[in-house]
């Protein structure tokens, strides 16, 4: 099982970025891995087991010959996991409202 770190998120145009800290954004540092994320490639779901989860699932073929990210890799899941319970659903409203398409959608795929 992989680890989990904490990370300061940024989403802006449809895109997320993730850094270290916040302090690392403030400076203007690049995204770890250089890597940004293209919602409208993705779903959130909220974990059914584990009420801080949310995945970000890749949305099948990759529109348009373009993958998700910046560095050229292949689309992947991400997990995100709230501090606490009751924000997870909010968190799934941001991204939703920031492109990704809801759980609903991920099913119907």
């Amino acid at each position: 099982m992989a680890s989990t770190k904490e990370r300061f998120i940024v989403i802006d145009s449809g895109q997320l970025c993730y850094y270290k800290n916040e302090k690392d954004y403030d400076l203007g540092h690049d995204p770890i891995k250089k890597r940004s994320i293209r919602l409208s490639l993705y779903a959130a779901i909220a974990d059914k087991g584990d009420k801080s989860m949310i995945r970000l699932e890749p949305m099948g073929e990759v529109e348009d010959g373009l993958v998700p990210t910046m560095d050229g890799t292949k689309a992947r899941t991400f997990e995100f996991f709230s501090v606490k319970s009751e924000e997870r659903d909010d968190w799934v409203e941001v991204f939703e409202a920031s492109g990704c398409k809801s759980e609903t959608n991920y099913k119907e795929w």
